[in-house]
């Protein structure tokens, strides 16, 4: 792969594990998200960036990239309490030192979610977001 390039990559369910409680009202998030389809009703919508150039430009601590992955496993376990639906877009991924291109990829998958009605909510890492 190129070393200044971006690309998305895919809902991955093995991010979304918990516990199941047996109890009605008792859902959390693991068992609510779903991957996001086309022409899926508007809901919640996660979608990942996953960018560590930023962080690096300004002499940072790398790690950033790590955020989305990070924070779905945070969530995942969590009581539900929300109506409506909730979707993973998967991520846009950062290659290498090219954070203007993924931010351009971030706002062209952002751009239909928001004509489609949903509420997009973008889990990063660094400022660049």
């Amino acid at each position: 792969m190129p070393s200044d390039t971006a690309f998305h990559h895919d809902f991955d369910r093995t991010l979304w594990q918990g516990r199941t409680d047996p109890e009605p009202g008792s859902e959390r998030w693991h068992q609510k998200i779903q991957p996001l389809a086309e022409g899926a009703a508007p809901g919640c919508t996660l979608l990942g960036f996953a960018c560590d150039a930023g962080v690096a430009r300004n002499q940072g601590r790398v790690g950033a990239a790590e955020g989305p992955t990070a924070l779905r496993r945070a969530l995942a376990p969590l009581a539900w309490h929300r109506q409506g639906p909730a979707y993973d877009a998967g991520d846009v991924l950062c290659e290498g030192d090219a954070m203007e291109v993924a931010q351009q990829a971030l706002a062209d998958r952002l751009s239909p979610l928001l004509g489609e009605g949903h509420l997009p909510i973008v889990l990063g890492g660094g400022h660049e977001v």
